[in-house]
């Protein structure tokens, strides 16, 4: 299933587009990428103003994101549903 959803994910323009926005905000701000696998390893992390504001961008993208997401898996499974019930028909 993960690989059927990975692939319609791949295959949604604006879903890669999110994809792009993710990884140019977190190879521009490496703190965020440091906060995000808990590497505070040498203290605390501290954040700019436009880290702070770029990590609040990276939320908003990664709750679109699980928003795709979840819109493929629903069509996945209404997919699957509709070919169970034409089965159940036949």
């Amino acid at each position: 299933m993960d690989k059927l959803i990975a692939k319609r994910l791949r295959q949604n323009d604006s879903y890669q587009k999110l994809k792009l926005d993710e990884e140019h905000i977190l190879l521009k701000n490496p703190n965020i990428m440091q906060l995000i696998d808990g590497g505070a390893n040498e203290g605390e992390i501290t954040l700019s103003v436009n880290e702070k504001k770029a990590l609040e961008n990276l939320v908003t993208l990664k709750m679109h994101m699980d928003t795709y997401r979840e819109q493929v898996i629903y069509i996945i499974r209404q997919e699957d549903l509709v070919k169970y019930f034409s089965m159940l028909l036949v």
